[in-house]
């Protein structure tokens, strides 16, 4: 392909835009600004699409811009908005999101909403490629918000399981319980749906994790207990057995009975990232002292087995806070 002569191209269809946009004596006399707003356009849309076929990328954003400037309905101007974004993607980052919240800003402005909830979930993801986890947060927020907006639940619970997913990722502890809510929220949603009531499961372990990496054993007995109430597939899982051999490993301060549990677990369902990283933090918290799982946890998230409060400081807390754990009972706190 010839970038060259689709670059001249480029070069010839502005510059018939710009004449056509400016028009002459007679032409202003026998054709109206509006005709020839729109005629231009046309041509500033053809230059830019000679300007991607030359890798010209700036060129290209520089008729969309002028294409937006000729369109009448600010509803209309999403599509070239659009265009500019992603012409702008694999190149600059802060440029393809500028343009996105315009195109987004446009399709509200034009009611169409799940087109503004697509394009804000494609910046999500590019925020989220490129590891920039916090930004990504805020745009599946974003995200969720349009498509509840446009009635799409589904769409909507699986950017608030993001955001709980990227709130773990980024280590932002503090912020841990809108993880939490984030996750018994769409779980409790899926017990109601029954297609996809099986999925509460994984959500509800994902959130009784949380609450151990938030240094709250109280609340992941309880949260533990409530979880088997309201999902009949959670009580007796491997994952809820799981989570007892935590407890029970943590209050006897049993090394190796974690190390063990955790390496029985993940032989037949390794973790994924968050389910790891939860990890990493409960070992730190309440088994500061422990051996290097070894394996059992994947080494390529550079895991950091050191750091902690002192078993000594930890039994105190924990003797203030204790609660007597009842496996298989109900909700019998004493």
């Amino acid at each position: 392909m010839d970038k060259t002569n689709f670059s001249s191209k480029g070069d010839n269809l502005l510059a018939q835009a710009e004449k056509k946009l400016k028009g002459g004596f007679w032409k202003n006399l026998t054709t109206s600004k509006s005709d020839r707003m729109d005629e231009a356009k046309d041509l500033y849309q053809q230059a830019a699409n000679c300007y991607k076929l030359a890798q010209k990328w700036e060129e290209a954003v520089a008729c969309y811009i002028r294409c937006v400037e000729c369109e009448q309905e600010e509803g209309d101007t999403a599509q070239y908005y659009l265009e500019a974004a992603h012409c702008m993607k694999k190149i600059n980052t802060n440029k393809f999101l500028e343009y996105s919240e315009k195109a987004i800003h446009a399709y509200c402005m034009g009611s169409r909403i799940s087109s503004a909830a697509s394009l804000a979930k494609e910046c999500a993801e590019k925020l989220d490629e490129d590891h920039d986890y916090e930004e990504a947060i805020k745009y599946y927020e974003k995200v969720a918000e349009l498509y509840l907006t446009d009635e799409q639940p589904t769409n909507a619970n699986q950017a608030l399981v993001k955001v709980g997913d990227l709130i773990v990722l980024t280590r932002d502890y503090s912020q841990l319980v809108k993880a939490i809510k984030n996750y018994e929220k769409v779980a409790q949603k899926y017990l109601n749906t029954p297609l996809i009531k099986t999925n509460a499961k994984d959500l509800f372990f994902k959130a009784a994790l949380c609450y151990f990496a938030n240094d709250d054993l109280v609340g992941a007995k309880r949260a533990i207990q409530n979880y088997r109430i309201d999902d009949p597939n959670f009580d007796g899982s491997r994952e809820e057995e799981l989570l007892c051999d935590i407890i029970t490993a943590v209050e006897s301060q049993d090394q190796p009975l974690f190390t063990k549990k955790v390496s029985q677990f993940t032989k037949m369902t390794p973790f994924d990232k968050v389910k790891n990283q939860l990890m990493v933090k409960i070992k730190e918290i309440y088994l500061p002292e422990a051996n290097s799982i070894g394996g059992v946890i994947n080494s390529l998230n550079k895991l950091d087995f050191t750091g902690g409060e002192s078993n000594q400081a930890k039994s105190k807390k924990q003797d203030k806070e204790e609660v007597e754990f009842k496996p298989k009972s109900g909700l019998d706190f004493t």
